[in-house]
């Protein structure tokens, strides 16, 4: 933790990778098996609890959106990514939509995982790794710092997320009690201001 000026600063390790089955070749993981890699080699780097992010980049490869989510077993999620990208049913319309405009205009679509390794780090004395991602507490903690974190340093890069019911509306419980150990009265303060914004228009109505 360093401070800035009498504001402290806590830094929280986000590193992102891209799954690779041939070093430095592209692969368009929400389409089907397009090399004839065995499935099981595709199973290895794709099963168990993942925090993950798929981006849209285009022709010049600069971000043009984002979407970032959590599951507690992503190839049982890419599945389902691929059915509805195949064969667009209605289930998460919004990032196969993103998914075809990016393609549609010459771009590529990139898969990422948030790597914690195995020893990961501690914060506020829970173990972050890449066993304790199982629990879907430390998952949904996981994945709304990184939807902040990306929103604060990509503002102008189109965030799917807040246009579903986010990963903030899910994980507020978690983030006030943070923001009350971290600032306090005021950190709490912000905080609810902070997710206040995030709240697309249903749930304001809601």
């Amino acid at each position: 933790m360093s401070a800035v000026g009498a504001v402290p600063n806590i830094e929280i390790p986000l590193c992102w990778e891209k799954p690779e089955l041939v070093k430095g070749k592209h692969f368009d993981w929400h389409r089907e098996n397009l090399y004839n890699i065995p499935a099981n080699e595709i199973s290895k780097l794709m099963c168990g609890a993942k925090v993950y992010r798929w981006l849209m980049r285009s022709k010049s490869n600069e971000m043009e959106s984002c979407y970032i989510g959590q599951s507690v077993d992503f190839d049982q999620r890419l599945n389902q990514y691929r059915r509805s990208f195949r064969k667009p049913d209605g289930k998460h319309k919004l990032l196969v939509e993103a998914m075809r405009d990016c393609e549609n205009s010459n771009g590529t679509v990139n898969l990422e995982f948030l790597c914690v390794g195995v020893d990961g780090f501690q914060l506020n004395e829970i173990l972050i790794n890449r066993w304790t991602l199982g629990n879907q507490d430390v998952r949904l903690m996981m994945e709304s710092i990184s939807i902040a974190a990306f929103k604060a340093q990509h503002p102008n890069v189109k965030l799917i997320n807040h246009q579903r019911k986010s990963a903030f509306a899910r994980a507020e419980p978690e983030l006030m009690k943070l923001a009350l150990e971290i600032g306090g009265a005021r950190g709490q303060k912000l905080m609810q201001e902070f997710l206040a914004k995030q709240q697309s228009p249903a749930e304001k109505g809601a």
